[in-house]
């Protein structure tokens, strides 16, 4: 009887330790799929945030062309209307001071002293190229 109930102990053993390898193994796979998981899921999150950052930037600059588009229709109309130079310089300061580039020329130097660079050129050369620290505004 006694060697019954060793063989009974060593397969017991035996069992418990193949299951407790068992267990282990589960364990890690699923420590690496709780890590995946939560990989999965702050990568979803980053690109859903950079998703709407880029979506809020498009929509600004459309907002900003269509914004820019009117101005220059209103300088347009301004100048279809035949209205003075200052008042087309205080439209053209109003797209400037909303951020916008503007690049003008003009063979006119009381018009040029609205700008905040002055650059001259002389056959297609350029003869200076100054920023303006006495910049005239149209917008009084």
């Amino acid at each position: 009887d006694n060697s019954r109930v060793t063989e009974a102990h060593s397969a017991a053993g035996a069992s418990f330790g193949a299951l407790n390898h068992h267990i282990r193994t589960l364990s890690a796979a699923n420590r690496k799929l709780t890590a995946t998981a939560k990989d999965a899921e702050a990568t979803a999150t980053r690109l859903r945030d950079e998703v709407r950052m880029k979506q809020a930037m498009y929509i600004a600059e459309v907002n900003k062309v269509i914004s820019l588009h009117e101005a220059l229709n209103a300088v347009v109309g301004v100048a279809h209307q035949r209205k003075t130079s200052i008042e087309i310089m205080a439209l053209f300061e109003q797209i400037h001071n909303n951020g916008n580039t503007v690049i003008l020329v003009t063979h006119e130097p009381d018009i040029a002293e609205h700008a905040h660079r002055i650059i001259r050129l002389r056959d297609g050369l350029i003869e200076s190229d100054i920023l303006n620290d006495k910049i005239i505004s149209a917008l009084q």
